[in-house]
């Protein structure tokens, strides 16, 4: 199994310093003190450092420093990561945690301002949603034990049973610093989602995503087919952070 810690905040630079330098995917490392904590004095210089091949995208803190937006743990996990997960699930902090057919990826919880747009949006879609005869969802498990997404929230066309939903209508995502929203996307396709709702606090947009005529995938749309109403509609209602 393969455990990727995606975003800064769910890896933690302190946690991360004291594993074996062989167990880190890729990171970068820019003079400050978050070089000093991160790097443990492995990398003197700037310098991009590949301890084990693995895929890790890369940007830029808003302070300059570091930034590691997803970090792979190849092979078993050390002890140091059984017991950060274990303290997870026990703390409740594992409910956006997802597994990728297979690979173990840990989220951060959300900042404040995702929790409130996703229910601000939530709550603008529903009277659309009631009036086609969806129910709608708060976050949920799309897809199997050992295979499964998060989405921030759903409608469905039979209201879901049990921990692992197989299908959903309409998901919502929002976005949030490192996340991996649009890489979803080829999994909500093959598990019968025909529209994706995408809203970002930061730039205060909501977009709609409708399957395309190729039927192999998702192009953006100014409104939701399903639903009756548009982005900029959704966009004026929400009352964003």
């Amino acid at each position: 199994m393969r455990l990727l810690a995606v975003g800064c905040a769910a890896a933690g630079p302190g946690r991360l310093a004291g594993l074996a330098a062989s167990a880190i995917g890729s990171i970068r490392c820019t003079n400050g003190a978050w070089r000093d904590r991160f790097c443990a004095g492995s990398v003197p210089t700037a310098e991009t450092v590949a301890y084990r091949p693995g895929v890790t995208t890369l940007a830029t803190h808003a302070t300059d420093t570091i930034v590691a937006m997803k970090t792979v743990l190849l092979g078993a996990p050390p002890a140091e990561i059984e017991a950060l997960l274990t303290r997870r699930r026990a703390l409740g902090q594992d409910l956006f945690d997802e597994v990728w057919e297979g690979d173990y990826h840990v989220s951060p919880a959300p900042h404040w301002q995702h929790g409130i747009v996703g229910s601000e949006v939530r709550a603008t879609l529903r009277p659309y949603a009631r009036r086609v005869g969806l129910t709608g969802s708060d976050p949920f498990n799309l897809g199997t034990s050992d295979d499964y997404r998060v989405p921030d929230g759903g409608f469905h066309h039979a209201r879901p049973r049990g921990a692992w939903v197989p299908e959903a209508t309409i998901v919502l995502e929002v976005v949030s610093p490192d996340d991996e929203t649009f890489e979803k996307f080829g999994f909500y396709f093959t598990h019968g989602v025909e529209e994706i709702v995408v809203a970002d606090p930061l730039t205060r947009r909501v977009q709609f995503f409708a399957r395309d005529d190729s039927g192999q995938g998702y192009a953006e749309v100014t409104a939701s087919a399903i639903l009756g109403v548009t982005a900029a509609v959704v966009e004026a209602a929400v009352d964003w952070p």
